[in-house]
């Protein structure tokens, strides 16, 4: 967030995102011939997926981190990704919480509050069933995961991202996602874990 868009983040926890699941999209031709980075993580409503319940499972949990940002850092990071083109804002409710790695996600759901948020969905000419899922790179899953296991997202929830295919077709066989974060904290001076939260420093709404 700070390495690659200067953004001064003002707070951040963990937090999950109830009945969602996360995707990995890019466009047809991509699927066939893979070069360096062709998909984007995407988190997607489980109501927008008829083959999906909308019960609170492992899969309609999306863990992630609750950013928040000054409204000229907010407008930056929509402008960085791609809004309203490679994705659009959606607002959402989320369930803070500090990661043990192992259930603390599930039971923040259980007994907490969740709050008001923003999330990054598909823009609205992508929700058609014509979209494809392509695997992600190696090293750009590595990314999700390195986060995931930072933050101590629950064990579940990091099971299911090591069992995510990656591609294997591409010109660069590992991808070149972590590489150039790397590139991007030895320039800015900074790294992943500079906001990571000490134990107990959070203290979420109970029900």
């Amino acid at each position: 967030m700070k390495a690659l868009r200067q953004i001064c983040v003002q707070d951040c926890v963990a937090a999950v995102l109830r009945d969602y699941d996360l995707k990995f999209y890019g466009s047809s031709a991509s699927n066939r011939k893979q070069l360096v980075e062709t998909s984007a993580a995407f988190v997607e409503p489980v109501s927008s997926n008829p083959s999906t319940s909308s019960n609170s499972t492992t899969t309609s949990l999306v863990h992630g981190v609750l950013y928040t940002l000054s409204e000229e850092d907010f407008v930056k990071v929509g402008r960085t990704e791609g809004v309203p083109f490679a994705y659009r804002w959606q607002p959402c409710l989320v369930y803070p919480y500090l990661g043990d790695g192992e259930s603390a996600g599930l039971h923040a759901i259980e007994t907490t509050d969740p709050v008001e948020a923003y999330t990054l969905v598909p823009p609205s000419s992508q929700q058609e069933p014509s979209r494809q899922q392509v695997a992600p790179s190696a090293s750009y899953l590595g990314l999700i995961q390195e986060g995931a296991e930072l933050w101590k997202f629950d064990r579940a929830y990091r099971d299911q991202l090591a069992a995510v295919e990656v591609a294997s077709n591409l010109l660069v066989s590992e991808g070149v996602s972590g590489f150039s974060l790397k590139l991007a904290e030895l320039s800015a001076g900074i790294d992943r874990t500079y906001k990571i939260r000490v134990p107990n420093s959070y203290v979420p709404s109970r029900r």
